[in-house]
């Protein structure tokens, strides 16, 4: 799997008719989703077309710590400068990528991502969406409100709520269908509690990848970070 990632400013509709600029992977937010199966090999062809350094981190994939975009056994990447990412991906589950560097505000601006590994055996169904959640804290003119140092140690919870970089979207299902949800929190502090009123919930992924049977469950919660895949029948 090879593709090409750029981290750069971009205008993002958040809302209809409102425009933001945040720092994203290849103009979007979230940043494309990445899918691999177990066993391959993952090569990124990075980019930093920001003003500061930045590293992409591979949440929960267990990569060589070379590859793994943390400060402390890579070096930042500075603004201008290219680097190719290469691992293989060994466990199937739900994952994201974001940045490990001043990640309290690169990624509250807007640099992160799904990666998806997928593996023999796993349920079919009929839609398989990625659902990523965020939240932002935006000033009346839909700029973002600025940051601080103590954000860095205490989080913020913003005041406009995304799915998939959208606030207020809506996902339909076929009636009869089997619908998958992979939900990844990539806010800065907000917990997130889930559910469907009037249906079961059958989880099948957490943060450890896939679950060793599946399970019922009335809601979830994600912390900030987690992940969680949940099946819904649509009746």
């Amino acid at each position: 799997v090879e593709i090409s990632l750029e981290a750069r400013v971009a205008e993002v509709e958040l809302a209809p008719g409102h425009l933001v600029s945040m720092w994203t992977y290849n103009g979007t937010l979230p940043g494309p989703r990445i899918e691999a199966r177990v066993g391959n090999t993952v090569r990124i062809h990075f980019k930093n077309s920001l003003a500061e350094a930045t590293t992409i981190h591979w949440h929960g994939i267990r990569v060589p710590a070379a590859m793994d975009g943390v400060p402390a056994v890579q070096s930042p990447i500075a603004g201008g400068a290219e680097f190719t990412y290469e691992f293989v991906v060994p466990d199937a589950g739900t994952f994201w990528y974001h940045p490990h560097v001043r990640s309290d505000e690169q990624v509250e601006r807007g640099l992160y991502g799904a990666f998806v590994v997928r593996d023999d055996g796993e349920p079919t169904t009929t839609t398989d969406r990625t659902v990523v959640l965020d939240d932002l804290h935006v000033n009346a003119d839909w700029t973002l409100r600025e940051f601080d140092s103590m954000q860095a140690m205490v989080g913020r919870q913003g005041n406009l709520i995304l799915t998939n970089g959208r606030a207020l979207p809506i996902a339909p299902m076929e009636r009869g269908g089997l619908h998958r949800f992979r939900f990844i929190n990539a806010a800065n502090a907000r917990y997130f509690r889930l559910a469907l009123p009037g249906y079961g919930l059958i989880q099948v992924g957490s943060d450890g990848g896939l679950l060793t049977a599946p399970r019922e469950i009335d809601e979830v919660l994600l912390v900030p970070g987690e992940r969680a895949d949940v099946l819904v029948v649509a009746t």
